[in-house]
């Protein structure tokens, strides 16, 4: 019987839209759920951030307000022309460190989703599963870190385009294979960001990728990245530490010699070339070997809190049973090895006070040695999984460090393995945490944080967050969608929902708090909106108020027909909005549950049009 082809469709959208499918709690609204698990009520500590083009769709007049914009506008005025990347190149030996006021880079990571099957007496055969990420910087740090989000944004477009036409092969292949009665499971290309180091010098990730293309099993590796801040550059190796590779696999040599298992048998390893013999066939780059005969391999390294670690992928050194190495040559181990101006920022010469705490994304299941805990000592940290009965989703996780363990789980937890990820949180403080990320059903996320200080591992309390979308235009159909990434214990961004005015979803900056858990900084939430606001269908009373928040006068009328255009919320009694004539304006609830309500109104009697989620 002829198969039937169905044919490949290519989706570009969020991390977060496949997701994971765990349900929040029914207790109230977005704010009341994340509040609730808030150390403190948060007072207001920084200003908010405005999108540009929150208003798009209505028509900008002359008033008083008018030019009211946020500060990140008049700040932009200051930085004006620096665009063309004068002020971030203005002395490349500080490495990041001349602008102590400029927020660090808020980062995001869209995904590329590929699909084929074939349907033959409604089986429905996946024949390709592909999931490919990429890092941007959000279009909150374009401003300040101009190079920086061109490079991402360049580098994203290229590889795009490269994977489409390479998923496009691979679907051919397999459907042929599928044709030809020799299909061994469906091809399967996927890859997840994870950043190990984000501070005002640098930004270093590792993409941790899986690809089977038949045969007995696939294989996993990492592809790691390294970029200067302020320039935009992608880093060399041989801009990081100033040693030759001679003296460089002198180090490596001793490191994985004592890695333990089949790394420290050198009789073992003489089966394989040789530790040595291997190691010499790595370069600095292809370009210092280019005239040679010899087959050379480029170092695969990605900068840590730490130190720099050297990646080696399963068979790289010994065979695919052997796994893969990495090993890392600590900053305060050999400070003498490493360019000044990429370490981090607190162990500098010229750090001035810079920060001292970090995120640090530890990724998916995986078993480390490491110094988590900041006492000099390495505990060993294990993040294990435990899967439903097909094998399909994630229903639990248990965290160890040494010999302390913690199963978690809920009700609710179902999640795929490429939405689990696992943070370490330091403060400036020197306070450390775990932050478990867990995705949700109807674009809800779990974080639950579990303080990990003096010897402990105690689970903390969960917050739940809905998804923040930022599009990314890609030459597609549809834009891509970017889900920020934490880097910044005192800023990280996260999403929330809500209903007060048909449904939308705003986002705000967030800390670790006193308790480890999230405290909002400043409640006053940047919403974003889609379409074209909202007509009023009847008189409504508001306040006049700044773009600041402030109240200018209180009680004025809104008429029947004028169109406001939310752009903040506190998501518990306030929705301000622009209007028209560039002024702005506050609706004050009574209610916030559904359906909310203004002076004990239903909003779908004073709006037309309101359109709810769900």
């Amino acid at each position: 019987m002829k198969k039937k082809l169905i044919s490949l469709f290519l989706i570009t959208t969020l991390t977060m839209t496949s997701a994971c499918s765990a349900k929040a709690p029914a207790d109230g609204s977005d704010a009341a759920k994340a509040d609730a698990n808030s150390s403190q009520d948060g007072d207001a500590a920084g200003n908010s951030e405005e999108e540009d083009g929150k208003a798009d769709g209505i028509e900008a007049g002359d008033s008083d307000a008018d030019g009211a914009s946020s500060k990140d506008d008049a700040d932009g005025e200051a930085a004006e022309g620096s665009t063309d990347g004068e002020a971030a190149e203005s002395d490349d030996s500080k490495g990041g460190l001349e602008d102590a006021d400029r927020p660090l880079p808020t980062y995001i990571t869209v995904r590329d989703f590929f699909s084929d099957y074939y349907d033959e007496d409604g089986s429905y055969t996946e024949l390709y599963k592909g999931r490919e990420e990429d890092l941007l910087l959000s279009a909150d740090s374009k401003e300040d870190y101009p190079l920086l989000y061109d490079a991402l944004f360049s580098k994203y477009m290229d590889t795009h385009k490269e994977r489409k036409k390479a998923a496009e092969e691979e679907m051919a292949e397999s459907r042929g294979m599928y044709e030809e009665d020799y299909f061994m499971g469906a091809f399967e290309n996927t890859n997840s960001i994870f950043i190990k180091r984000a501070d005002a010098s640098v930004i270093s990730y590792a993409s941790n990728v899986f690809k089977y293309l038949g045969g007995a099993h696939g294989n996993g590796w990492l592809e790691p990245a390294s970029y200067d801040v302020s320039t935009g550059k992608e880093l060399a190796l041989s801009d990081v530490i100033n040693i030759d590779k001679d003296e460089l696999n002198k180090i490596l040599y001793d490191k994985i010699s004592n890695y333990g298992g089949n790394f420290s048998d050198k009789e073992y390893m003489d089966s394989f070339g040789g530790l040595e013999e291997n190691l010499s066939t790595y370069a600095y780059s292809l370009e210092e070997v280019s005239g040679s005969d010899e087959l050379y391999s480029v170092y695969n390294w990605y900068l840590g809190f730490d130190g720099i670690h050297f990646y080696f992928a399963p068979y790289a050194l010994a065979s695919f049973a052997d796994g893969d190495v990495d090993v890392v040559i600590g900053y305060k181990e050999k400070p003498e090895i490493f360019e000044e101006k990429y370490l981090p920022d607190a162990l500098r010469s010229d750090s001035m006070g810079a920060p001292e705490g970090y995120i640090e994304n530890l990724g998916h299941p995986f078993e480390e040695k490491m110094d988590i805990d900041g006492d000099g000592k390495d505990e060993l940290v294990t993040l294990d999984t435990k899967y439903d009965d097909d094998y399909s989703y994630i229903t639990g996780v248990t965290i160890t460090i040494d010999n302390q363990s913690y199963k978690y789980t809920n009700d609710w937890f179902y999640c795929e393995i490429e939405d689990l990820r696992l943070y370490h949180v330091r403060t400036d403080d020197q306070r450390d945490y775990l932050y478990l990320q867990t995705g949700g059903m109807d674009d809800y996320w779990t974080w639950s944080v579990f303080d990990i200080n003096k010897d402990n591992l105690k689970f903390m309390g969960d917050s739940y967050f809905g998804s923040h979308y930022e599009e990314v235009e890609n030459g597609e159909e549809y834009p891509a969608s970017g889900m920020p990434q934490l880097t910044d214990p005192d800023r990280m961004l996260f999403g929330e929902h809500s209903d007060m005015l048909g449904t939308f979803s705003a986002y705000g900056y967030w800390r670790v708090g006193s308790d480890g858990n999230p405290e909002i900084i400043d409640r006053r939430r940047n919403v974003n909106y889609y379409g074209e606001g909202v007509r009023c269908k009847k008189e409504i009373k508001c306040d006049l108020i700044s773009a600041e928040g402030e109240i200018l006068e209180k009680d004025i009328t809104l008429k029947a027909g004028d169109v406001i255009m939310p752009v903040y919320s506190d998501l518990d009694s306030y929705v301000d909005c622009t209007l028209s004539d560039g002024r702005m304006i506050r609706l004050n609830y009574s209610e916030i549950g559904y359906p909310a309500k203004i002076d004990g109104v239903s909003v779908d009697d004073l709006f037309d049009n309101l359109m709810y989620a769900g």
